[in-house]
This record gives structure tokens, sequence and C-alpha cells, in this order.
């Protein structure tokens, strides 16, 4: 989706097992070497945690050419990696763990089905998740936004952290600290119960329940119906 330019000039080989095909740059076979036994190493524990298997091998698509956002792409059910020949496991790992989440929000339309239900999902659950199993901005970056903020008390707002792709320098804060958020959650809330949280999502934010959703000042969200059957607490409590 990001990719910038167009690369009809460059040669492309792929990588292939029975759970990836990975499309390579041919001067960067090193690189998807690397993504295709990251995302090997991980695929029995992902999906036994989050409670999904997948029936075809999932495309990885890779520039090593540009460095935009990588992105798992929701409605084609394909991971696109941009990282100038520099990918590694981490990259890997966050992309594999949104496109593995999406999987419980397929309906009768498959994996397009999922926007209807995405745009309820909080920004900070999408990608604190995918870095409490990734730490995709790098171990040294989240502990020093972890402990700045923990030092000196001033976090950021719950509202703040709903606002990670509005382009801002607060990205990479906003990454580290859902990432801290999501994970404080999985500790102390019991992680094996993650399928169920989905399930729950997945169920208050079908159409049906979107005329009670959209009411202006209305407490219900499917987002915190589902963290308060798991934890008790809606988001902002």
């Amino acid at each position: 989706i990001g990719f910038a330019r167009n690369q009809g000039d460059l040669d492309y080989d792929e990588l292939k097992t029975n759970n990836f095909i990975v499309y390579h740059d041919r001067r960067a076979p090193g690189e998807a070497k690397v993504i295709l036994e990251a995302l090997e190493a991980a695929r029995p524990r992902l999906q036994s945690w989050l409670g999904v298997e997948r029936k075809k091998p999932l495309p990885v698509l890779m520039s090593s050419t540009t460095s935009n956002a990588s992105f798992a792409n929701f409605i084609t059910d394909v991971i696109e990696l941009q990282s100038l020949a520099r990918g590694g496991r981490d990259l890997a790992w966050h992309e594999y763990t949104h496109s593995t989440m999406y999987r419980h929000l397929d309906n009768i339309f498959g994996p397009a089905g999922s926007i209807i239900h995405l745009p309820w999902m909080p920004a900070w659950w999408i990608e604190g998740l995918a870095e409490a199993t990734s730490v995709s901005g790098g171990s040294d970056v989240q502990y020093g936004i972890e402990r700045y903020y923990a030092l000196n008390g001033d976090w950021p707002t719950y509202d703040k952290l709903h606002a990670l792709y509005d382009g801002t320098r607060f990205s990479t804060i906003g990454y580290a600290i859902s990432g801290s958020f999501v994970s404080y959650l999985l500790r102390t809330y019991d992680a094996d119960k993650l399928p169920k949280v989905l399930d729950a999502f997945y169920h208050y934010s079908m159409p049906w329940y979107w005329p009670w959703s959209i009411v202006p000042f209305n407490k219900f969200m499917p987002m915190d119906q589902a963290l308060a059957e798991w934890t008790g607490k809606t988001g902002v409590e």
C-alpha cells in the first residue's frame, strides 16, 4: 500500500514454506531468510495463544528500497514490510501479530469483512498488542521511554493513546507506552484469556450495536465492553 515507488524495475524471488510465501528483492536473499525463519518460529506460539489457525500460506511482500511504515493488510490478508534491506525479527513479528489478530475479525466476507470491526478497535490496543510481542521500536528505545514516564509520572492521557496514527512525533512514544499498557493488562488479567477478549470485541462491534455506540456521551464502546468482561474495568479506569 505504501511502497512509494513502482518496483517494476526490480527482480523479485520467493521463499516458500507450507505457512508463508516471502516475496523479496533478489539482491537481499539473506534478509528474506531471516524474516521467514522468524515467522516460522513465532507461528505455532502466536496461533495457539490467539486461538487462530490459517488454512493457507500467508504472503509476505518485502520492499528493500523503501522505509515507509510496514503494514498488515487486513483486506488482502498480506503482510507488507518496508525495511531498506535491514528488516529483522521484530518488524516481522509486529506485523504478524496484527495479521493473526485480524483473523478473529473475519466474517462472511472473509478477511475484508474485518473493516466492519476495526474502526471500533482503539489504536493503543492494535499497536500495543503487537509491541507486546515484538518491541519493533527497539528494546533500548522502549526501555528509555518507559523509564522516563515512570520516573516523572507525566504519562500521556488515555485519549492521547488513541491518536497513534496522527502523523506526529508522538507515535514512537505512543507505540512504546501502548506496548507497556497492553503488557501490563496481559500480565495482570491472564493472557490466556486473549481469544475470549477478541471474541467479545467482535461481538460488541457487530453492526446492530452501532446505533448504541455512536450516541453522544454514551459510554458503550466495543473495546470497553470487552475489557470490562476481562478485567472488570473500562479502558479509562
